[in-house]
């Protein structure tokens, strides 16, 4: 019953914001150039997923695509580009700090999610402690909408709720049973960043199914680069073939 009440909870915001605002039809098509510079960026994302030791080679080879692609992209606000933001998604590569090994452990990069709601988020990921058997992250956090970024951005709730996502699992059914607190009293395996400050998030560009995410720091994207495939579009559970 309480897993029932969560996945309505969960659900009403994102239906009443889709009767808002979602059009019949995507505002924006997508060209052949930028499915092209689309492809070019996913393809050394892929190529370089579960490396944490060339970040910044691969950054500077992402950044100038990244930049075309933002520049021959007609201008959003983020609440105009938020229809598109909701739902699950597949991290592909990301030169974040905390996604680099550390003492209690590191992360599965081939198993990362995140799953968006309006005004909040949850990210699910597989985490290989140093010692134990691996175990899902859950890690939720909340936004505000501005006109230009996602903001603030503070965590919530950080649990290690279960083993492991299974391969072609319904992420968005995990997110939600996170929602209901079905796994709050699983202890953390790894240094928390509920409570910590955090940079306002923009999405520097979204379609249906690859979104772009960076931080925003003095008004400008700055920081990390998260490279997200919308997850209904994997084959495998993150196994691109």
């Amino acid at each position: 019953m309480k897993f029932l009440a969560a996945l309505v909870v969960a659900a009403l915001p994102a239906l009443a914001f889709a009767q808002e605002r979602i059009p019949t039809n995507p505002p924006y098509p997508v060209s052949a150039e930028q499915r092209s510079l689309k492809e070019q960026i996913l393809t050394i994302a892929f190529a370089n997923q579960t490396r944490t030791d060339n970040t910044a080679a691969v950054r500077a080879q992402l950044d100038p695509l990244v930049h075309e692609l933002v520049a021959i992209t007609p201008p959003r606000t983020e609440p105009e580009k938020l229809y598109q933001v909701l739902g699950g998604w597949y991290q592909v590569w990301s030169d974040a700090p905390f996604l680099q090994p550390t003492p209690f452990g590191s992360y599965d990069l081939t198993k990362a999610y995140q799953v968006v709601f309006n005004g909040y988020y949850w990210n699910v990921s597989s985490f290989v402690p140093t010692v134990g058997p691996r175990a899902t992250q859950f890690l939720r956090g909340e936004f505000g909408v501005t006109q230009r970024a996602l903001e603030p951005v503070k965590f919530t709730t950080d649990v290690f709720g279960i083993g492991e996502v299974p391969a072609k699992a319904d992420v968005l059914t995990y997110a939600i049973r996170a929602e209901s607190g079905e796994y709050d009293t699983q202890p953390t395996l790894a240094p928390s960043p509920v409570g910590l400050p955090q940079l306002p998030l923009i999405n520097v560009y979204v379609d249906d199914n690859v979104r772009l995410v960076t931080s925003l720091l003095d008004g400008k994207p700055a920081g990390s680069l998260f490279v997200l495939l919308r997850s209904s579009a994997l084959p495998d559970n993150g196994l691109r073939r």
